[in-house]
């Protein structure tokens, strides 16, 4: 680790205030400290600021309610999608056939569609079934073609 603070990165501050290095780095990083006290003071500012902060993110709801709170929609794709799935599944919460009805008809268009593929499958695999057989030669159908012909 080199001792000139232009070096220093962000990065490496926030590794040492979150414990990420190892020792022989964090010793060295500490002698740099004692040597600089612009650094040292930064160092502790963010170490003051790491520990205030919340191990858990705030939940969603609340979330939104600080967005909302200050004039900001949350227009993220995700929460969108959330929004949507939400009010889908609310009509199945509050209609339990109806969700078993629509998982019923999702099986079983889910099965019928293996079994078509399947079957589709299976006749052109046989369409195109080789065989070692000879050709045979059709009398009658070169009959047919030099009558035609003439």
């Amino acid at each position: 680790m080199n001792k000139n603070i232009e070096n220093i990165t962000e990065e490496l501050m926030m590794r040492y205030v979150e414990g990420d290095l190892d020792s022989s780095e964090s010793k060295k990083f500490e002698r740099i400290l004692s040597h600089n006290e612009y650094l040292s003071k930064r160092v502790s500012i963010l170490k003051s600021i790491s520990d205030k902060q919340p191990l858990k993110n705030p939940s969603r709801r609340i979330h939104n309610k600080i967005l909302s709170d200050m004039g900001l929609p949350d227009n993220s794709s995700i929460s969108i999608i959330r929004r949507f799935v939400d009010s889908f599944m609310s009509g199945f919460e509050s209609r339990p056939s109806l969700a078993g009805s629509f998982l019923s008809i999702f099986v079983i268009a889910i099965i019928s569609s293996v079994v078509i593929y399947n079957s589709i499958n299976l006749e052109n695999n046989n369409q195109r079934h080789i065989t070692d057989d000879p050709i045979e030669k059709d009398e009658d159908l070169d009959d047919d073609l030099t009558a035609k012909s003439l």
